[in-house]
């Protein structure tokens, strides 16, 4: 019995190691048994008014010795696998508890005055029957179903044989009481009438027997039909995952089940129909995540015990392995569509603590093999909405699906007020035409980002078109409004002008219209919220505007002239701080004092000859007068010093274009000059700086600064030499035609010289 016992526990455990153990134990074991009928450990043993007497031999401690041995081994072979958490205890409680009942009963026998009564017939029947109800309940042995159809043939074949019989005789007793005798003809002919009155109750009982017995099955085909059809009918990803979880928990009767799908942002995320938010990230796998690789390599299951337990698992964080046992985790089965993994069914312990029993097991994946095709085409339909409702770049609503569902707001009266802000990114051409519609891309996604983090999560934002967003925010108007979009801006405004690299100098202007007293319909509120942005716009940018009929009668008055005018004037503000800053920094530096006004009159000569635009001509007066500004973060001991810079001062002399960008960006009006200031120290040969940028790649008003300010540092007296003469000032320009200077402006400067528009006089250069 012992070495059987420890043959069970082997197997109960799976532990496939111990083959030598367990041969020693049945070869010695039947050594035991030869020397027990030869006498040599009982003697002999008998029974007086039921008590049994008996006598030990020789090897009788020999026995008890090797019996207490197999069954400690057996214990410890149970023990080590829970605590290696291999096997839960609770299911091998009662085999534990048996195990110790019998190895008490054995030591029992060694004391022939307790021995004398049957202690270990009585225990060893206890350990029998605990043995007996943990296989049946947790299921260590699948043999369920086998005793469910020797239980079900033998009830009704008994029970109808017994009906039967009983009926021949009665009837037989009461035609001989008729008639007065009965023979064997009458006999046959009873049993074959009660035969066939006896088949219906027959398929009667055995279909009552088998809806007892076999309820489970029954219901697992109820469930694998229902399931069937519903996945044949089902598109929305959220309805087929409640369906299969409702069947996981019909058919199996878990404590609890989840799911964790592939999504749009190629992460498994947790669905929790419970949850408030159903889409939860609390579990989130990536494709390269252990558990998700474990099931890649064709594995079909993954318990809770594999994953504390086994090496491979090693790698997965400790705050993991605390979620997946928070969710009370018992098994995990792959959703599995050819080679891909598109879900993952996490399942816990069944509500009666019972072992999933393989008919169970098939059945999970017969569910989970049904769910893959519709999981996949549930995405793929959801895709394919998320897509037509959503803008590409910023993963926003796009402009159809906002109009969607402003009218629906309006439509439907769901929210008694709201607002409606329209969204404009301040000279955006501008920075596309600087820097090229990759950055340009970048930075409305890096807005999108920004309007998301700063918005509530009932608000709906929308990439409107090209540079323009709009944004509903429910249940808000008036002040409360205007406090949002004010929110919002300062928000795109830190994010921009708070970053250390100069070309971040986005702003936005935003307009907001509230409902329902500036508009009763959607083409209204967009005007509104529309009127609004465009005097923010044109009130300098930047600026958060709530709609008022007062500012659209006023925009309304306006014409063409006066709106100029207003732009002009709010221009002119901003441009005589900054003149005032540029000479600062000409007094700054005596050597090139002047230099500024040199630089602009310069530039403004060349981008005339050159046929430039009136635009392009204000661009490049501005810049010429702004192109050093920078130079007033620079230490004066490095302006001023009397010999040629070193390398490491060069560098910092460098970060003037940088310092220079950085405090013109913060001044909406005249933005437009950063382009040809950041490009004038750059050469037509690629070799400049601050972006090394070579040919027609260098904005044309930073190729027409590059040249008139090598010319005026030429010709004026720096602290580490003497100012050359206009002679020698004009062959270095010459020179570097090419490849400092771009060649056909090079051409038009030397020509300004000789038509005589700049001259010398008294060795000094004048415009004339």
């Amino acid at each position: 019995m012992s070495v059987l016992f420890y043959h069970f526990t082997l197997v109960l455990t799976e532990t496939t190691n111990q083959r030598k153990k367990l041969l020693f134990g049945y070869f010695s074991g039947g050594l035991l048994l030869i020397a027990n009928y030869a006498g040599l450990i009982m003697k002999e043993a008998y029974a007086v008014n039921s008590v049994i007497y008996y006598r030990l031999g020789p090897m009788a401690s020999i026995m008890a010795v090797w019996s207490l041995g197999y069954l400690i081994l057996a214990f410890t072979n149970i023990i080590d696998k829970v605590k290696s958490k291999q096997i839960p205890y609770r299911r091998v409680k009662y085999i534990l508890l048996g195990l110790i009942l019998v190895i008490i009963g054995g030591l029992l026998n060694l004391v022939p005055s307790l021995g004398k009564y049957p202690f270990d017939f009585v225990l060893n029947t206890v350990n029998a029957l605990f043995i007996a109800y943990s296989i049946y309940r947790y299921r260590f042995l699948e043999i369920k179903l086998i005793v469910k159809k020797g239980i079900a043939y033998s009830l009704y074949t008994l029970l109808l044989s017994g009906i039967y019989i009983l009926a021949i005789i009665t009837v037989q007793q009461i035609i001989s009481q008729l008639i007065g005798y009965t023979n064997m003809t009458i006999t046959l002919g009873m049993a074959v009438i009660l035969a066939m009155i006896f088949q219906p109750i027959k398929n009667l009982l055995q279909a009552g027997i088998d809806r007892i017995f076999y309820k489970e099955r029954l219901t697992h085909q109820e469930v694998l039909r229902d399931f069937s059809r519903i996945i044949n009918n089902v598109l929305d990803l959220e309805e087929l995952s409640d369906s299969l979880l409702e069947a996981v928990n019909r058919g199996l009767n878990p404590n609890k089940s989840y799911l964790l799908i592939k999504r749009r942002e190629e992460e498994y995320c947790l669905y929790n129909p419970s949850a408030e938010e159903k889409w939860s990230k609390e579990i989130s796998y990536g494709d390269n995540h252990p558990i998700i690789e474990w099931f890649k390599q064709n594995k079909s299951t993954l318990t809770i015990n594999e994953i504390e337990s086994s090496p491979y698992f090693t790698s997965l964080w400790r705050m993991e392995k605390k979620q997946l046992h928070r969710l009370g985790t018992e098994l995990i089965i792959p959703i599995r569509l050819r080679h891909t993994i598109v879900g993952l069914l996490i399942i816990t312990e069944k509500k009666r603590g019972e072992a999933y029993s393989q008919e169970e097991m098939d059945l999970l994946i017969t569910l989970t093999n049904n769910a893959a095709v519709g999981i996949e085409n549930a995405k793929l339909y959801e895709d394919a909405k998320y897509q037509a409702i959503t803008d590409g770049l910023t993963k926003l609503y796009n402009h159809r699906h906002f109009h969607e569902i402003l009218g629906k707001f309006i439509e439907d009266n769901s929210c008694k007020v709201f607002s409606v802000a329209m969204i404009d990114v301040d000279l955006f051409k501008l920075y596309n035409d600087l820097y090229g519609h990759s950055a340009g891309d970048r930075a409305l996604a890096k807005i999108a980002d920004v309007l998301r983090q700063a918005t509530r999560k009932e608000d709906i934002i929308a990439r409107y078109g090209g540079e323009e967003f709009a944004i509903i925010f429910p249940n808000i108007d008036g002040a409360q409004s205007l406090k949002a979009i004010e929110t919002l801006r300062k928000a795109v405004e830190s994010s921009f002008y708070s970053s250390s690299d100069v070309n971040e100098f986005l702003t936005i202007s935003v307009g907001v219209a509230n409902y329902p007293q500036d508009g009763e319909t959607a083409e209204e509120m967009i005007d509104c919220a529309d009127s609004a942005m465009y005097v923010a716009k044109h009130s300098g940018r930047n600026q958060s505007v709530l709609y008022s009929k007062k500012d659209e009668k006023s925009i309304g008055s306006y014409g063409g002239q006066e709106i100029q005018e207003m732009e002009d004037s709010i221009k002119s503000a901003y441009f005589s701080a900054i003149h005032a800053l540029a000479a600062t920094i000409d007094a700054k530096d005596h050597y090139t004092f002047g230099h500024s006004e040199n630089v602009s009159d310069y530039a403004v000569l060349l981008a005339e000859a050159a046929g430039f635009s009136e635009e392009r001509i204000d661009i490049v007066r501005n810049a010429g007068l702004l192109h050093d500004i920078g130079k007033i973060g620079i230490p004066e001991n490095i302006l001023t010093k009397a010999e040629a810079l070193d390398e490491e001062e060069f560098e910092i002399m460098k970060r003037h274009v940088d310092i220079s960008i950085t405090i013109i960006k913060h001044v909406p009006g005249i933005v437009k000059v950063i382009p040809a200031i950041m490009s004038h120290h750059e050469r037509y040969d690629g070799k400049g700086y601050p972006r090394g940028i070579k040919g027609d790649n260098i904005p044309i008003e930073g190729r027409c600064l590059c040249i008139v300010d090598s010319f005026d540092a030429m010709t004026t007296d720096r602290p580490y030499r003497r100012a050359l003469s206009m002679k020698e000032a004009l062959k270095e320009i010459r020179r570097g035609s090419g490849t400092q200077f771009d060649p056909e402006l090079t051409e038009i400067f030397l020509q300004l010289f000789e038509e005589g528009k700049i001259f010398s006089e008294d060795g000094k250069i004048q415009v004339a």
